[in-house]
């Protein structure tokens, strides 16, 4: 099987970038359907409207020289010339001198989608373009731009103002030494409406409950890991499970858009082609999917949702589940109540995601092989031998959030039907929003409201380490509290605005910090019964259902 997949990868490897909506993409499109068509029962192609965004060419002139660089999506076509000005990070005082310079930035090394934060920082800052080095050696990485911090669905406020590029790390160097000469940042590239393809590949059971083995096409650069491996394994697994007799119906899944192409510069730009996909069609044969991305190197990671999937699939892989990842084309099933899972192990390919090193030699082939395993176990269980997912996990969690607002709630058996109403109603991502504007991955909780239960409890900290003189303790503290901001529609959460105390501390106003914090303490009970509120309503509306 491994040199099967081997081959498979680098014939998708030979398409190169793949963005959706190209040409490319019809032409790996037809190599996917030719491969999978010999083995299954159906082949299908779904047409999606995306965004379809290209890079022609970006330069950056410096005092004669001319740096390689890569645009950062969606940038357009720009030319200008500015004083280069060198910031270190996001509360850089700097900022305020940014007007009509071309601002240098290194990406983050915990999370390089922040320089969507730097972006809309030099937009707010009057700067006139935006160059983002990386903190890894011999890379240029593409991430998504677009002037928007809340990732809502539907229309964007339209294109990225100012250009952005990235730069290797060894450029960004040589850059920090010009500081303050004008240096020329130009672009060219455009976005066009267009069509992307899903395809669903179908290898028919007994039942008709489908289980859905998952991977996306489109990638930016070659993309070895993110997901050009993916798709092999879907293709693998077509002649795999081609010759087991199936309880369930197993579908073979590769999506368009999951990096880019939401139409209208969304700002929820990404698993646009796995949304319209659950949009689409009647999702309710579907009894779980599998997703596979970024299957690479370090920790397997088991990203699934609800509890009670997650808990079937520890017993079966033997690794401990965490809940879903937005960031992956499992959300778009699970956010609608759809038992779904991704194995990745995008947390420790960071140094070569979405970048021009994501390559076969950067595999641990290991680790690879371990993934393939753990979802050909998944899919073995699930829709051969047609195992079922024991939905009473969710008891033991509706337990611990009701002993967590001491609530009394009703005891009752949860079957498959109510278990996908909890997950779609009660498991959901979301964004946060720090006083002090450090870097934040997309989380995934249940009920993440009582988080302010957490953030009742650092304020107390707080005022204690006030009281006895610990300043430095207490800001940290307070600083580590945020608003939260659901994915999709961009609404705040229920949260706590600890900036102001944050400033007071800074500033060693101690009167004024303790101040604020003492009211926003005699409002715990009324917060807390906020939320109380909101989990009995949730929770009779999810069961009258």
């Amino acid at each position: 099987m491994k040199t099967e997949l081997r081959e498979y990868l680098e014939d998708i490897l030979g398409f190169g970038e793949v963005v959706t909506g190209s040409r490319e993409e019809e032409k790996l499109v037809e190599y996917i359907v030719s491969s999978l068509e010999e083995y299954v029962d159906s082949v299908a192609t779904q047409r999606v409207p995306v965004m379809s965004w290209r890079e022609k060419y970006a330069a950056v002139e410096v005092g004669g020289s001319s740096i390689k660089s890569a645009v950062l999506p969606y940038t357009l076509s720009f030319d200008c010339e500015a004083p280069l000005l060198y910031i270190r990070d996001i509360r850089d005082k700097k900022w305020r001198s940014a007007e009509d310079k071309i601002v240098l930035v290194e990406f983050h090394r915990r999370d390089a989608d922040f320089v969507e934060d730097y972006y809309v920082k030099a937009v707010e800052a009057g700067a006139l373009g935006l160059i983002a080095f990386d903190y890894f050696q011999g890379v240029l990485r593409r991430i998504v731009v677009t002037g928007v911090k809340e990732y809502r669905r539907g229309c964007g406020e339209g294109p990225p103002p100012i250009p952005a590029v990235a730069v290797n790390r060894e450029a960004g160097v040589f850059l920090i030494k010009r500081e303050g000469e004008k240096v020329r940042l130009y672009t060219e590239a455009y976005v066009r409406d267009s069509h992307g393809y899903n395809v669903e590949a179908s290898i028919y059971g007994k039942l008709e409950e489908e289980v859905l083995l998952t991977a996306h096409h489109d990638h930016w650069f070659l993309g070895a890991a993110d997901n050009c491996l993916g798709v092999s394994l879907v293709i693998v697994a077509s002649r795999h499970f081609s010759e087991k007799r199936l309880k369930r119906t197993l579908k073979l899944v590769s999506f368009t858009a999951e990096e880019s192409g939401a139409p209208c510069f969304s700002s929820y730009y990404w698993t646009w082609g796995s949304r319209v996909y659950t949009e689409s069609r009647d999702i309710s044969k579907i009894y779980s999917v599998v997703n596979t991305d970024v299957l690479a190197r370090g920790r397997l990671k088991l990203s699934a949702s609800g509890v009670d999937y997650a808990k079937f699939a520890e017993e079966i892989i033997g690794i401990p589940a965490e809940l879903d990842t937005s960031y992956m084309d499992s959300y778009s099933f699970s956010s609608k109540g759809v038992p779904s899972l991704s194995l990745h192990t995008l947390e420790d390919y960071m140094d070569y995601y979405h970048t021009d090193r994501d390559l076969p030699e950067n595999l641990d082939w290991s680790v690879v092989e371990k993934g393939v395993a753990a979802a050909f176990r998944l899919v073995e269980e699930l829709a051969v031998r047609g195992s079922g997912i024991d939905s009473s996990a969710w008891r033991t969690t509706i337990r611990e959030l009701s002993v967590k607002l001491n609530i009394r709630l009703e005891s009752r058996e949860i079957d498959r039907r109510l278990a996908k109403r909890l997950t779609a109603s009660m498991v959901y991502a979301y964004d946060e929003h720090y006083p002090d504007e450090r870097p934040a991955f997309l989380k995934t909780d249940v009920f993440p409201e009582l988080k302010i239960i957490e953030d009742f409890s650092k304020l107390k900290k707080a005022r204690s380490l006030i009281e006895n003189g610990d300043l430095r303790s207490a800001l940290g503290l307070v600083a580590s509290i945020p608003l939260r901001i659901r994915l999709g529609d961009g609404k705040k959460m229920l949260s706590i605005n600890t900036k102001p105390i944050m400033i007071y501390l800074e500033k060693r106003r101690v009167k004024e910090a303790l101040l604020i914090l003492e009211q926003l303490l005699s409002l715990e009970e009324k917060y807390i019964g906020e939320v109380r509120e909101t989990l009995q309503e949730k929770l009779s509306s999810i069961v009258e259902e």
